[in-house]
């Protein structure tokens, strides 16, 4: 049962380590310590935070691969496209929106504009595509003007159950999500909160999925 996300060992242990170093001082100035320990064991609790990884219940249809608030919801008959905007205190490990095949896994290079920005469009990315049962399913997870690092937890080949954790973005950034809109009815809105793997996003006419 993940408690923490995948590779956030080392910013955890960054701050906690002059947290207890810092209690050496004790001896010889005491409000210093405090001072001092106290800090980097904030800092050390907001990364903890940052980097949680609480189960969920898996929602019905397809589901949401971020938690955050909804930028766009849009939907024609070839497609149908949800765009999230996730801030530094949401849970930041995204989830795959249904179940399939990685079909690929792309980095794409870019600039770091913030990730509520129309000119987001062309930051930094990783570009994910499923085969699922309603045809291919893309994900792309944005770097912001917080985030810095895109980790994928997943690559070609593999098989995914939905809800499945697919990759981390450290720090403040967005996910996109693009899919067959045939059949499809879109269950969210601007503005509205969702959670990974639990928010039903859509649902699909005649699917039990």
């Amino acid at each position: 049962m993940p408690l923490l996300a995948r590779g956030s060992a080392p910013f955890i242990i960054l701050p906690a380590i002059p947290a207890v170093l810092s209690l050496l001082l004790w001896m010889w100035w005491p409000l210093l310590a405090v001072i001092l320990f106290a800090f980097f064991l904030l800092i050390t609790i907001i990364v903890i935070n940052f980097f949680r990884d609480p189960e969920r219940n898996i929602g019905k249809g397809i589901i949401s691969p971020a938690d955050g608030i909804v930028r766009k919801a849009e939907r024609t008959e070839e497609k149908a496209y949800v765009s999230i905007f996730m801030n530094v205190h949401n849970v930041h490990v995204n989830r795959a929106p249904l179940a399939g095949r990685v079909l690929e896994v792309t980095k794409v290079e870019g600039p770091k504009h913030p990730a509520y920005d129309e000119d987001a469009d062309h930051n930094e990315r990783v570009r994910t595509v499923l085969e699922t049962v309603l045809g291919k399913v893309e994900v792309v997870q944005m770097v912001g003007i917080v985030a810095r690092r895109i980790l994928p937890y997943i690559k070609p080949g593999q098989e995914l159950a939905k809800g499945e954790r697919i990759g981390i973005i450290r720090f403040g950034s967005r996910v996109d999500v693009t899919f067959p809109g045939k059949g499809v009815l879109l269950k969210v809105k601007p503005g509205e909160k969702v959670y990974a793997g639990s928010t039903t996003i859509a649902e699909v006419e005649n699917a039990n999925i």
